[in-house]
């Protein structure tokens, strides 16, 4: 399908942009994928955390719960050196503060950065708390600095939703593997749907393709619950559908790297 120049909210929602959609699983999947192993590093996650555990048990260090005070909803982790850092998202909406950190956020929306010691798991701190601030909060992806916590970008949805009878946030998501250094984003939005974007300049994003479902009448909860970006395919996980199954025609995923296997949640390999 073509890219619609219109990204307003039309009385009727529609696929577009690029993204069509399938009733199964197209292609044939039965031929070997070429592995690509001395251009990612791919990590077996089990083993590696339980060997990490037995060298936490035999160097005598406990860890340690860092408490947030308000929650924590979703986490990624980058290593930098010999300490792991965690941003958080946190899981208050109402504002939540605990009176003791200078940049406290009374609207509730924040990143929390917390730093862990690989060698002494004990000594995990929260370092700071990071307001998302920006031309809009909700229904947004922040792209941040791992090594540094700053932030580099924001990206928002475009198209606006009702937001009386349609559940919508930036909910779970992927980065599409490409050796062409562009940074493309597969995300299910609940009923938002589906959308992708291109944040390779995280300062200026660009959105290259959605496919928005129409509201649920009479209102109840549903959408895309997860998208994730699999081997030229954009996979929906719909809470009132079952599985969608879509493609991205854009030029800007070309050349994606097959993959024998995704987990998202764990991000079981990097690119160099």
């Amino acid at each position: 399908m073509q890219l619609a120049s219109d990204t307003s909210r039309p009385g009727a929602a529609s696929a577009s942009d690029g993204v069509s959609k399938g009733t199964g699983m197209p292609g044939d999947y039965s031929r070997p994928i070429r592995q690509h192993t001395n251009e990612i590093h791919r990590y077996r996650i089990d083993p590696l955390l339980q060997r990490q555990a037995r060298q936490i048990a035999a160097s005598g260090h406990d860890s340690k719960a860092v408490s947030l005070p308000c929650g924590s909803h979703t986490l990624t982790g980058a290593r930098d050196g010999n300490r792991l850092i965690v941003y958080s998202n946190n899981s208050s909406s109402r504002g939540c503060v605990d009176g003791t950190r200078a940049n406290d956020d009374p609207v509730g929306d924040f990143m929390d950065v917390i730093e862990v010691p690989l060698a002494n798991p004990a000594a995990a701190n929260l370092l700071r708390r990071v307001p998302l601030a920006g031309p809009a909060v909700d229904k947004s992806a922040f792209f941040y600095d791992a090594r540094t916590g700053a932030k580099l970008g924001q990206w928002t949805l475009p198209r606006s939703q009702d937001g009386v009878a349609e559940n919508c946030t930036i909910h779970n998501y992927n980065v599409v593997p490409l050796h062409s250094g562009r940074y493309v984003l597969a995300s299910g939005n609940y009923q938002a749907g589906t959308w992708v974007a291109d944040f390779t300049d995280p300062a200026n994003p660009v959105t290259l393709g959605w496919s928005d479902p129409q509201a649920i009448t009479p209102p109840d909860l549903g959408g895309a619950w997860s998208s994730y970006s699999y081997n030229n395919f954009l996979y929906e996980s719909s809470i009132t559908e079952g599985v969608n199954v879509y493609r991205f025609s854009g030029h800007q995923t070309a050349g994606a790297i097959r993959l024998p296997y995704l987990n998202p949640q764990t991000q079981p390999f990097s690119l160099p």
